[in-house]
C-alpha cells in the first residue's frame, strides 16, 4: 500500500519465521550457499558445459575453434549471474537494512573476499568473504576498544584495505599460495612488495 512517502532504504526481518527463537534465515541462508557452491562445483567441473563455460573464460577464441558455442555460454552466464543477484537480493534484505546506495558498499566487500579467495575458485571466494566479514567485526571492535567509538565510522574502509593488500601480495589470492613451499624469505618478499606499493601510492 503506498503512503505517498519516499523511501531510501527497506527491511524484510519482519517477514522471517523463526524455530525456537532462531531466525530462519540465519539457518536457510548458510544451507543455502553450501547447496549452491556444491551444486555450481559440480556443474563447472563435471559437466560438459560447465567446463566449456570455463575453457571460454581461459580463451574465448581457442574455445571456439573447439566447437564451442560461445554465444551459448554467454547467454547462460548472464543468467547464472542474474540468478544468484536476484537470490542475494531476496536474502540480504531479511537480515540487514538495505538502501538504494547499498550496491556499492556491497560491491566492495564481495570484490575484497572474491580477490582475497582467488577469482578462480568458488571454495576460495566463500573463504574469502568469510574472512573479510570476521576481519570487519573483529578489527572494528578491536579498534573501537583501543582508541574510541570514532573509529566504527570507519569500518566499511577494512575491506578496501584488504583488497589492496591482497592485490600488492598475491593477486590470485589465498588459493594461488603454494603452502608447502611457503618460507620466511617469501612473507618478507611479500611485505617488501607490499611496503613498495604503499610507498608508491603514498608519493604518487
Amino acid at each position: 500500500m503506498s503512503r505517498g512517502v519516499q523511501s531510501s532504504g527497506f527491511m524484510l526481518r519482519s517477514y522471517d519465521f523463526r524455530v525456537n527463537g532462531v531466525s530462519g534465515i540465519g539457518v536457510v541462508a548458510p544451507v543455502t550457499v553450501l547447496v549452491l557452491v556444491a551444486a555450481l562445483s559440480v556443474f563447472l567441473y563435471a559437466s560438459k558445459f560447465g567446463i566449456a563455460m570455463r575453457a571460454t573464460a581461459e580463451d574465448e577464441f581457442l574455445a571456439a575453434s573447439l566447437g564451442v558455442n560461445i554465444q551459448h555460454v554467454h547467454v547462460a552466464s548472464w543468467f547464472l549471474s542474474g540468478a544468484l543477484a536476484g537470490l542475494a537480493g531476496a536474502i540480504i534484505p531479511l537480515m540487514t537494512g538495505t538502501s538504494v546506495n547499498y550496491s556499492d558498499t556491497l560491491l566492495v566487500n564481495v570484490m575484497a573476499g572474491s580477490v582475497l579467495g582467488g577469482l578462480a575458485s568458488i571454495n576460495g571466494a566463500i573463504v574469502g568473504g568469510v574472512i573479510v566479514a570476521l576481519a570487519k567485526r573483529t578489527l572494528t571492535y578491536t579498534l573501537m576498544t583501543a582508541l574510541g567509538t570514532w573509529v566504527g565510522m570507519y569500518e566499511e574502509m577494512i575491506p578496501i584495505v584488504l583488497l589492496f593488500t591482497v592485490l600488492a601480495v598475491e593477486p590470485n589470492g589465498i588459493t594461488a599460495i603454494r603452502w608447502r613451499e611457503a618460507s620466511v624469505h617469501g612473507v618478507k618478499d611479500s611485505l617488501r612488495r607490499l611496503g613498495e606499493a604503499l610507498r608508491n601510492l603514498l608519493t604518487g
